[in-house]
């Protein structure tokens, strides 16, 4: 049996639309995968090929029909889901009918639909795939979807909130906003200038940091800049982030400082406050300084009050005492380093008294007591001798016409002698040679060698006047003392410091002058043996 129409052939097998397609058909805009389209040409070839291989011509079946239902009475019910019979045809394709069956059309047109699903289907599948790939995942399109499905919901949907500055800077991110975003957060390294720091006064800086990332690791650094943050503004003691404190930066509401006990020319700081130094320094302005003030405690120190000032340990504090000389002190006495040299009477002035009587009225007469305590007199045989206090002669000096013996410096003897009217001062040596002389003024009086300290000799008449001569016999000066005439029959003399001492017999009665020599001034007592009383208190 041949057909006019030769069957269609599709050799595309494609893909079977899912089952909601075939259910729903194509609708407008639809655009169906080939894969679909290609699944319903490829059915509907085969099945009209199907159908061609398989039917028989219409008069033939009729015939064979009539053949064979000649004579038979057959009564054919109407079709349904559970009775063989006729059926009528139906092309719709939206048909929910179940007593009709579908025309070719209405196959016709399914086929087109499935196919056009088909085709959508393997596109969105195609689609589906290279989305999964490009999501780290492996899928093929030759997979099912009942496998490719629970790949799609394992995939985690980006949900967060992360701003582009809240990501590092070139690194990639997703979020409900968006996929692949890159972020804009800086990535902080090396040593970063910060904000100035604020402090709290409790301890605590604060340092606002640049925005950014940081590692954290010590290369990474943010740093605040100061400049009076340095050592030298921070207390001695003291260490601020590793910065020690300055020696020179103290706390100056500690201590007392007065302006008095700083030196002239220095400084310093008290309380927050700066003062200048007033006290004077008195060893830059005398290394001798006058003392304002003197005080002795007998027997025990000498006090100088020294001016207020800073004195460097080297200089002195000095006061005037000119009486302060070895021959005003006793004799091997050392009083601030210096010994004496004046002899001393009083642990044995009876002695002496008996001895100086004993010889006045014998063969020796007294006239000079000498500092170590020997008397030097005139014999009755015209010879000058000195004994000690035992009466003991120890020397002897050739008369030479000696009338009184003044004073004796070292090897040298100062006298006066009274030749033929005329009066000499002289000096020889122990052994009577004539060292030097000179004549001396009878207007004044007969004279006596009163005493000598070594530079100077004096001379006293009775006139009343105590002359001043050097070593040399110059006279330097004169000095009006007193008139009475018991002075001038003086015969025992001694110099102590400024003080000179006149004794001698007057009517029978002993006397002691005492005359200070700078200010002029006499003093007479009358009292045996005066002066030795006075001399043992040098």
């Amino acid at each position: 049996m041949a057909f006019n129409k030769q069957a269609p052939k599709w050799g595309a097998i494609g893909i079977e639309p899912p089952e909601s397609k075939r259910n729903i058909g194509w609708e407008v805009e639809d655009r169906p995968p080939a894969a679909w389209l290609n699944w319903f040409m490829n059915l509907t070839a085969e099945s009209l090929q199907e159908l061609q291989s398989k039917a028989a011509e219409k008069t033939y079946v009729e015939d064979k029909i009539a053949e064979a239902i000649a004579g038979i009475d057959v009564d054919i019910p109407d079709a349904s889901l559970t009775v063989k019979g006729i059926i009528q045809l139906n092309s719709a394709v939206n048909s929910t009918s179940e007593t009709e069956a579908a025309t070719p059309k209405a196959v016709k047109m399914a086929y087109d639909e499935a196919q056009a699903g088909k085709q959508a289907g393997n596109e969105r599948k195609a689609e589906v795939v290279a989305a999964l790939i490009a999501k780290g995942i492996h899928a093929t399109t030759d997979e099912l979807w009942a496998t490719l499905i629970p790949k799609i919901t394992a995939i985690v949907t980006a949900t967060g909130t992360a701003a582009l500055a809240d990501v590092l800077a070139g690194k990639t991110f997703s979020t409900a906003a968006g996929n692949a975003m890159v972020g804009t957060m800086p990535n902080r390294a090396g040593t970063l200038q910060g904000s100035t720091g604020v402090g709290n006064g409790a301890g605590d800086v604060t340092i606002t940091p640049p925005i950014g990332y940081y590692d954290g690791k010590a290369n990474t650094q943010v740093k605040a800049w100061d400049p009076n943050f340095i050592s030298a503004n921070i207390r001695a003691g003291t260490t601020i982030f590793g910065v020690p404190g300055s020696p020179t930066v103290v706390d100056t509401a500690i201590g007392y400082l007065d302006p008095n006990v700083i030196l002239k020319g220095n400084s310093g700081w008290w309380n927050g406050k700066w003062f200048e130094g007033a006290m004077p320094n008195r060893s830059a302005e005398n290394q001798h300084m006058p003392a304002i003030a003197a005080t002795v405690f007998t027997g025990d120190r000498v006090f100088l009050q020294p001016p207020h000032g800073f004195y460097n340990g080297a200089s002195w504090v000095a006061t005037p005492a000119p009486a302060l000389i070895p021959g005003n002190i006793k004799k091997g006495v050392d009083i601030l380093g210096m010994v004496g040299t004046a002899s001393t009477m009083k642990h044995d002035f009876t002695q002496y008294a008996s001895f100086i009587s004993d010889v006045h009225h014998s063969d020796f007469k007294p006239q000079k007591l000498l500092d170590d305590g020997s008397i030097v007199g005139r014999t009755t045989g015209s010879e000058f001798e000195q004994r000690d206090r035992n009466g003991n002669r120890s020397k002897r000096i050739p008369y030479n016409g000696m009338t009184y013996i003044g004073y004796i410096n070292s090897n040298e003897l100062y006298y006066y002698t009274y030749l033929s009217g005329t009066t000499n001062i002289r000096v020889c040596n122990d052994s009577g040679t004539i060292l030097k002389g000179g004549e001396v003024n009878e207007n004044e009086g007969t004279p006596l060698i009163a005493d000598g300290d070594g530079a100077n000799t004096y001379i006293y008449g009775n006139t009343g006047k105590l002359h001043c001569l050097t070593k040399n016999l110059v006279l330097v000066k004169s000095i009006s003392t007193d008139t009475q005439s018991q002075i001038g029959n003086a015969t025992m003399t001694k110099l102590v410091g400024d003080n000179l001492y006149l004794s001698g017999m007057y009517v029978n009665v002993a006397f002691t002058a005492v005359i200070n020599i700078p200010a002029q001034t006499i003093k007479v007592s009358y009292a045996p043996l005066a002066l030795f009383a006075l001399q043992s208190l040098a």
